[in-house]
């Protein structure tokens, strides 16, 4: 990030964004065309020696956007910071409705960080039952929290686990009031534990948008099936016949969408891949290897077509909904 001397509140400034991080300290060079790309125009709201004072934090609005290239409305932070709404992508509010939880069940979000699905899901149960949030990494697991706080939630229970490592080895026959009390306890559960579960796996996020630049690398791309369908065995172990497991990532690769359903169809034939509605989203990928009913059954999210109605213009994502009909040892 860099601003140049002699900027101060209230000036107006045009914003640039740096895609080969040559922006730092001392760095006095032209930039080589296509190494930077005009956003738009603000006004500044946050003094310079305020940005990079060493002993400072700063938290808050630099500049406000007041024009930008992509002509998206500027949503200030009046409403955001008053509790009153949580900004969310289009697919990621549909994978909340897509899941239906229901009042009093025992719900499973296995890669909950940073909370935004997760406190939906409280929301769209009235915050009545128990939604178990997990993640790895301490750090995002608090963030979790502070966003359920945010809105008064009280049915979300976090933990910091390795949702690969979230299930127990045996399987333990219980009333469901047993089996919530066991849930509460955390991580590893028995198996067949949860009425709905969650996996909005991590992926290559090569669907996120804007996205100016990326370096993901061609090992990188091919380290996620593996990770997806680790998560996935837990998932299928944890949820109870009869239970619903949304399957959902923000990238647009094959391996990681169509070919995660295929496998899954495959390996796991207690399951059912059942329509993922309501339907907002387009069909899976034609030549994927599904056939046009399953194909049917997914969502799929993507750049739009030039010229395409503004309301299906939303980042890359995938969404699968299956249904477990038994307990059958897997492949």
């Amino acid at each position: 990030m860099g601003m140049p001397t002699g900027v101060h509140c209230g000036d107006i400034v045009s914003v640039f964004a740096d895609t080969v991080g040559q922006c730092k300290k001392g760095y006095q060079k032209p930039y080589v065309q296509g190494c930077k790309i005009f956003l738009g125009n603000g006004i500044v709201r946050m003094e310079r020696k305020h940005l990079y004072a060493k002993n400072l934090k700063p938290v808050g609005v630099a500049i406000e956007m007041t024009a930008t290239v992509s002509g998206c409305p500027v949503i200030g932070p009046d409403c955001l910071s008053s509790n009153l709404a949580l900004l969310q992508n289009l697919p990621s509010i549909l994978c909340g409705h897509v899941l239906n939880p229901l009042q009093n069940e025992i719900i499973l979000d296995m890669c909950a960080a940073p909370g935004n699905k997760t406190s939906h899901l409280a929301m769209l149960m009235g915050d009545q039952g128990v939604i178990i949030a997990l993640d790895k990494t301490e750090s995002k697991v608090k963030n979790i929290v502070k966003r359920c706080q945010q809105f008064s939630l009280h049915s979300v229970h976090t933990f910091v686990c390795d949702s690969t490592r979230s299930v127990k080895k045996i399987s333990q026959p219980c009333d469901s009031e047993e089996q919530q009390k066991l849930v509460l306890q955390g991580p590893p559960f028995i198996q067949e534990s949860f009425d709905r579960i969650l996996l909005d796996a991590p992926c290559s996020a090569l669907g996120q948008r804007p996205q100016l630049a990326n370096r993901i690398t061609v090992n990188q791309l091919k380290s996620y099936p593996l990770l997806q369908r680790k998560l996935f065995h837990s998932a299928v172990s944890l949820l109870k016949c009869g239970g619903t497991l949304i399957y959902s990532t923000c990238t647009v690769t094959h391996e990681e969408n169509e070919g995660l359903v295929l496998w899954a169809l495959k390996h796991f034939p207690n399951l059912d891949l059942v329509p993922a509605v309501p339907v907002l989203g387009g069909p899976g990928l034609k030549g994927s290897g599904l056939t046009e009913e399953q194909r049917q059954c997914v969502q799929k999210f993507g750049p739009p077509l030039v010229g395409s109605d503004c309301d299906i213009d939303t980042i890359g994502f995938f969404i699968a909904c299956f249904r477990k009909k038994s307990t059958v040892d897997v492949t």
